[in-house]
């Protein structure tokens, strides 16, 4: 099969639908090289680049008007391109795909990662509600499969879109390799010291967003004794939740127990290249959104040996499984229960390592991959 992807955040996005793209399309050539594979990218970057492998290309605009109007080149004109590579399937990884796409003989997937914007829409700006409900139902009305990133998503689209549930398949993502790998101490040891940082923490990694719940998680610092009391890194970055965020912080004498790391360093890539040392060496990992489509972290947290907290709302449960403590999203007195809980019951923190190297094992790069292949093999 000749498979194209809408690779526009493979190429831009640091944060999830980026991780998501690039792992999915680099380990889907590399496990399955009988397949060719191009990435739709709308403007040429040298931010991401994709591995060199036979069977993976890139397609660029070529006309000038292309090139100006890229958005209208990825919905729309990047139809022509297919055509000219004989693309079987295209694969939007984050919600859409291109208008007409139903009129050629190219099969169309989409990746739904969730529909936080039509549950949460005091959180996103009117005009951006309108813009993802009009790419969002086009999507899933007229792709002829549609990918549901866990559980929690697929009911999200019957309930909401009124989706047939024979057209959904949930296929669970995976998380980089990089976590997967046992780290050298002493390495880790280094780069904690080398950015003065402490050698025991908390950790909270994700966007420091109002559904993300970061408040929760300082409002439970205010709870724990000084003397019991660890810092906190956080490692991501904001909207005007984050000021809000560093205003509590410094209302709540908390200054000096909260380190915002992507102020200490500002590349980004090198920040998610060091995230192992960061969880492996952490305490715990403590992540109490009040909504995920699926919850990367968690299984990067989980795959590097590190006990993890979390909400007991969404997909949330469905991720850690019996491997996490999963607890209310607006009880700060719960969550630092549990916080010295762990601390002080090693035998417990080993037992969640233990089970979260299990629960993650379940949601491998190799599953990800091969029930994504399915998904095509239906449709084509």
């Amino acid at each position: 099969m000749n498979i194209a992807f809408d690779a526009k955040r493979y190429f831009n996005n640091t944060t999830g639908l980026g991780n998501y793209s690039r792992s999915l399309v680099n380990n889907m050539a590399a496990l399955h090289s009988e397949h060719n594979y191009f990435l739709c990218n709308p403007k040429k970057t040298f931010k991401y680049l994709p591995p060199i492998y036979n069977n993976l290309q890139t397609i660029l605009p070529t006309k000038m008007h292309h090139k100006l109007f890229t958005s209208l080149w990825r919905s729309n004109f990047v139809l022509s391109a297919l055509k000219t590579n004989n693309i079987n399937i295209y694969h939007g990884l984050s919600h859409e795909i291109p208008i007409g796409i139903g009129r050629t003989n190219i099969a169309s997937v989409v990746t739904m990662h969730d529909l936080i914007f039509e549950l949460y829409p005091n959180q996103f700006k009117a005009i951006d509600r309108i813009i993802y409900r009009q790419k969002f139902k086009h999507a899933a009305q007229h792709a002829n499969a549609i990918i549901a990133i866990s559980t929690q998503t697929k009911t999200d689209l019957i309930n909401l879109y009124k989706v047939p549930t024979q057209k959904i398949h949930v296929c669970y993502q995976s998380c980089s390799d990089i976590f997967k790998q046992p780290i050298n101490k002493l390495d880790a040891f280094n780069f904690l010291q080398q950015h003065n940082l402490p050698s025991q923490y908390l950790l909270y990694v994700g966007s420091i967003i109002e559904r993300k719940n970061v408040l929760l998680i300082l409002k439970a610092l205010v709870l724990l004794p000084v003397k019991k009391r660890l810092p906190l890194i956080i490692v991501g970055k904001g909207d005007y939740y984050e000021k809000i965020v560093r205003t509590y912080i410094s209302n709540n004498n908390l200054t000096k127990w909260v380190i915002f790391l992507n102020d200490i360093i500002k590349d980004g890539n090198y920040i998610y290249n060091h995230l192992p040392y960061l969880y492996q060496a952490a305490q715990m990992f403590i992540y109490p959104s009040h909504y995920e489509g699926f919850g990367i972290p968690l299984l990067e947290a989980m795959h590097s040996h590190c006990p993890v907290i979390t909400s007991n709302v969404s997909c949330l449960p469905e991720t850690v499984g019996n491997a996490g403590i999963c607890i209310a999203v607006n009880n700060p007195s719960l969550l630092l229960e549990n916080i010295l809980m762990l601390l002080q019951n090693k035998t417990l923190a080993a037992t969640m390592v233990e089970k979260g190297l299990i629960q993650a094992a379940k949601f491998s790069t190799k599953n990800s991959v091969n029930s994504t292949i399915n998904v095509y093999k239906s449709v084509w």
